[in-house]
């Protein structure tokens, strides 16, 4: 659904566009889907009984806030670490090391690569057209590693992660290096593509780049950040933009 025509009703000028900025995370590979496997197996393998939906939208909140504190710099990646699995055991009752659960999950997270339908394709349709380049948030070498398993890498010029950056989207300084690493790219001639309202796209407003939502979730509010366009498929954004 392409909100711009329907909602914002803006123009956006992609002639000028020559970069195109990727989120890694639920934009090109499955973070949830890995999230849900990690879980499971990881209750599982420490003896903490069976994993249910219930539980994982206790993790989903809290980690959610978690990284939406890191993106607001209240706290570091190695503070999310620390803090989260102690956070969601409590929550839940369950007395557990939440750092040594934490240090089993992303052994676990690392080797998972799950894509998103139709994030091959449009990385194939962009290629050779637009400077393609990652932008996420996270541990560098997980990252990397990740990019590598899928064989996506071999699409990307460029991927730049936070851990590296030592500053994490949405700020704009995230956007500045990345740019300065690229040399002589200005951000009305960038694009990024991401799932994360608060991240992504609010990112790339204070950049000053251009933003497609991936609104995989047909989420109807919001909360005041205006992309300038809007699809729920992957598939859509590539037929947009090839």
């Amino acid at each position: 659904m392409n909100f711009n025509m329907s909602v914002f009703d803006m123009i956006v000028d992609m002639e000028n566009i020559k970069v195109i900025f990727l989120d890694i995370d639920n934009t090109l590979l499955d973070f949830d889907a890995c999230i849900h496997q990690a879980l499971f197996a990881g209750f599982k393998e420490f003896g903490l009984g069976e994993f249910n939906e219930d539980m994982f939208k206790v993790f989903q909140r809290i980690n959610i806030a978690m990284w939406q504190s890191l993106e607001r710099g209240e706290i570091d990646l190695a503070e999310l670490k620390r803090r989260r699995f102690n956070a969601v055991f409590k929550e839940l009752g369950i007395s557990f090391d939440g750092m040594e659960f934490e240090k089993w999950f992303r052994t676990f997270i690392y080797d998972c690569v799950i894509p998103v339908d139709g994030a091959y394709e449009l990385l194939e349709a962009l290629k050779g057209k637009y400077t393609l380049c990652t932008a996420s948030n996270g541990p560098e070498q997980q990252q990397l590693h990740r990019m590598e398993l899928s064989k996506m890498d071999r699409y990307l010029s460029f991927q730049f992660v936070s851990e590296a950056l030592k500053v994490s989207k949405p700020s704009k300084a995230f956007f500045d290096k990345a740019l300065e690493i690229m040399g002589g790219v200005k951000p009305d001639e960038c694009l990024i593509i991401g799932d994360s309202l608060s991240s992504d796209i609010q990112g790339g407003i204070n950049a000053g780049m251009k933003t497609v939502f991936f609104n995989k979730h047909y989420e109807t509010d919001l909360k005041g950040i205006k992309p300038d366009y809007a699809f729920n498929t992957l598939e859509e954004i590539k037929e947009f933009l090839k």
